[in-house]
């Protein structure tokens, strides 16, 4: 299958930097080095840091994982993950993609050979208020849902317990074609009194990135709305979806569901197990019928039986007084 890779044009928002002029280093010192990651020399100022932000919350970290069969595809696929930053106002603060794969704090970090993104939630800067997560798939003519044993996981901590699942064959294109869907909103994570909020969104739009930003700043600008109004649905905390897990024991990949959303295989899965016990059910009540059926005819053959008896019992009587005369 041939690999197309589009111009997503970010390239501008960088000042002074160039795809020839771009420097990588990889950053093993840290918890974000196990993913293999790279950060850009160019950047050096770190910014302000969350100060109050691990009295606030237990999550400090999440990882997020796109993976697919890649056995279904020898040539390979052309594959992105975004991290798209808005600050309180909803203004484009910074984006986290395979040209910039680390922020200057070292907050995000991404890994495009395993299409890992890493977060620590902790040091996230100030200046960003509202994360929002995207994928994109570039390989010509083809939609995200198309992926084989597409899935897209957000896990606690590195590769902690699975707090959010996203099967994305099971997702809903309605009616749009591949290029249209190549690009998926997936997530957005804001940040309230020191809280993270998540809520997901599935939207679908083209791979360039201005449509992944305009697509991206709605729903920050969503978020934000509704936060205000108090409409809270589906706009859980990251503690909210970890403790949660702690108390239903999780098998793997979980939706929102037991999380967030629901999932089609475990509710598949669940309708079987009611039918099943429906059919033991009814055949439970078929044998309760048949038996007491069998019960009653026992009892009214038995009062046959005693009504022959005592007519017999009678016949003698009679018998016996007629002699007796």
């Amino acid at each position: 299958m041939p690999i197309n890779r589009l111009n997503s044009g970010y390239s501008g928002y960088l000042s002074g930097q160039s795809e020839s002029s771009e420097h990588l280093q990889v950053r093993s010192d840290t918890f974000y080095g196990r993913l293999g990651s790279v950060r850009d020399t160019g950047h050096a100022t770190t910014p302000t840091r969350r100060k109050s932000f691990s009295q606030q919350s237990s999550l400090r970290r999440i990882s997020v994982r796109l993976s697919y069969d890649e056995d279904a595809y020898p040539g390979g696929l052309d594959i992105d993950m975004f991290a798209l930053l808005y600050d309180t106002s909803c203004t484009f603060v910074d984006c986290i993609f395979y040209k910039h794969p680390e922020d200057a704090s070292g907050s995000f970090s991404l890994n495009q050979k395993t299409n890992s993104l890493a977060i620590d939630l902790e040091s996230v800067p100030d200046s960003c208020h509202t994360i929002v997560l995207a994928a994109a798939v570039y390989t010509t003519g083809m939609s995200i849902t198309e992926l084989d044993g597409g899935i897209i996981e957000i896990f606690e901590g590195f590769m902690g317990p699975t707090l959010i699942s996203i099967e994305l064959q099971s997702l809903d294109l309605n009616g749009e074609n591949g290029s249209d869907a190549a690009g998926f909103v997936f997530l957005a994570l804001s940040e309230f009194g020191g809280k993270w909020r998540c809520r997901r969104l599935e939207r679908f739009c083209k791979p360039e990135l201005p449509v992944l930003m305009k697509v991206s700043k709605e729903e920050s600008q969503q978020l934000e709305e509704d936060f205000a109004m108090g409409n809270l649905q589906n706009l859980r905390t990251l503690d909210f979806a970890a403790k949660r897990m702690e108390v239903v024991p999780d098998s793997g990949r979980v939706t929102e569901t037991s999380r967030f959303s629901p999932n089609t295989s475990k509710l598949g899965k669940l309708g079987v197990l009611q039918s099943r016990l429906s059919s033991l059910a009814k055949q439970e009540k078929d044998e309760g019928e048949r038996k007491t059926v069998a019960r009653l005819s026992a009892v009214e053959a038995e009062q046959q039986r005693m009504s022959r008896r005592l007519m017999n019992i009678e016949d003698k009587l009679d018998m016996l007084l007629d002699a007796l005369k």
